[in-house]
């Protein structure tokens, strides 16, 4: 039965929303990109510890948000590709012209330096949205393809692709990335295994955002990084994106973010980078490891652990398919 919210709160919630939209000059507008499970959320209350941002939660989200209904989640778009309607709705969310209860859930101020998008379905769109509005900062969030796949195994009702075919729909996306994947994704489809699933996803996810992705532009944050040198990254997070320092709480660091579930490792006080381990087994261990050979990105956490340098590093060129 759903928790009722006090009638004091929904009021206060309701004319935040709408203060949220009037205020529609934001000086700084950071766009927080990463896979569904990879820490988003938490990261995002670190970047804004001091609550001067609008934080927009997940405003690409098609089934939570009306404006995005017309969109699906991780659509490909070509980053030449002219698309208007996608256009107008980008624009709407960078400049914060939209605000609902599930957008804007933890904003309660009534004034804000600037805005922080927080996404996790828009990862395939990045780079022609970064081309469109280069007033955007954006950031990439990566954490271990294991780790995100067991996570997203224990909350399938969470709106996650449940097949490794449904990538494949997508004929421009197939033409351009993924065809030399087409066996392999027949291979673990026919496994019919959830969490072999998720790390093919995974891997089509950065398979793209590597190759697409001008790192020159776009600070890349690990997961794992963070966790073990929580103050140490994020300020230097701040710093490439341009933000003013701020000392970050340790109460934000060690506080379970409000996605957390009741099986994460943080509410059973496990240790999160190693915590995935005891939900897999040998052979998805043994799959695993050849999904990511194929694609090319084992080098991106060589241990299964912790993250390489430069995994991108690894694609000789950066690949943009125009047309």
């Amino acid at each position: 039965m759903p928790k009722k919210v006090p009638l004091l709160k929904r009021i206060r919630q309701i004319c935040s929303n709408k203060l949220c939209l009037l205020n529609q000059r934001y000086r700084n507008v950071y766009w927080l990109l990463g896979d569904g499970r990879s820490g988003t959320t938490w990261i995002a209350s670190l970047l804004n510890s001091d609550q001067r941002l609008r934080e927009m939660f997940e405003p690409f989200h098609p089934w939570e948000v009306r404006e995005a209904a017309q969109f699906s989640a991780n659509m490909y778009v070509r980053p030449c590709a002219s698309y208007p309607e996608l256009r107008h709705f980008c624009q709407q969310t960078f400049e914060g012209k939209i605000s609902s209860s599930w957008i804007d859930k933890d904003n309660h101020r009534l004034l804000y330096d600037g805005l922080l998008v927080k996404d996790i379905f828009a990862n395939l769109m990045a780079s022609w949205a970064c081309r469109q509005f280069d007033f955007v900062k954006p950031v990439l969030l990566v954490r271990n393809p294991l780790a995100v796949a067991a996570s997203k195994n224990k909350t399938r009702h969470w709106h996650w692709q449940s097949s490794t075919l449904e990538f494949f729909a997508d004929e421009k996306l197939v033409e351009d990335y993924l065809r030399p994947f087409e066996a392999l994704a027949e291979h673990v489809h026919k496994k019919h295994d959830y969490f072999l699933t998720q790390v093919f996803n995974w891997c089509v996810i950065h398979f793209v955002l590597f190759q697409q992705l001008d790192f020159e532009r776009v600070p890349v944050i690990f997961y794992e990084d963070v966790y073990l040198n929580p103050h140490q990254q994020i300020s230097r997070l701040r710093e490439q994106l341009g933000m003013p320092d701020s000392q970050v709480d340790n109460e934000l660091i060690t506080r379970a973010s409000r996605v957390s579930f009741g099986a994460s490792a943080i509410l059973n006080n496990q240790h999160p980078l190693v915590y995935w381990r005891s939900q897999v087994s040998e052979m998805q261990m043994v799959m695993s490891k050849t999904i990511l050979y194929e694609f090319g990105l084992q080098q991106v956490y060589p241990d299964l652990i912790l993250p390489g340098e430069t995994p991108w590093a690894s694609f000789d060129t950066r690949r943009e398919v125009c047309g």
